[in-house]
């Protein structure tokens, strides 16, 4: 989905503050996309709001879905392996230091 955000919505979505960012450059580096047609804008009284170009995106053919299906899969189940074995550690590390009073 195409969800427009507010130049406000889109500094903190993004962690402005935290990154060094103040409002005013996210507003201008919206601005910016805008004049390079990567996003569009629109005045809605006196804000603007704005959302990503889709006509920047292709559409995906079923047989590329798919794909992404099995790659999402994949990964999801060396997520889970990956989580297992840290759990597991984590396991023998609290069983070790229960044992030597650590």
């Amino acid at each position: 989905m195409n969800r427009p955000y507010s130049s406000k919505m889109v500094y903190e979505n993004i962690k402005g503050k935290e990154i060094g960012l103040s409002e005013k450059n996210c507003k201008a580096l919206l601005d910016k996309l805008v004049d390079e047609k990567k996003v569009v804008q629109k005045m809605n009284k006196k804000q603007a709001i704005y959302w990503l170009n889709q006509a920047e995106f292709t559409e995906m053919s079923t047989d590329e879905l798919r794909e992404l299906d099995e790659q999402l899969k994949e990964l999801e189940k060396q997520n889970q392996d990956l989580e297992d074995e840290c759990s597991r550690l984590i396991q023998g590390i609290q069983n070790y230091c229960t044992r030597t009073g650590s």
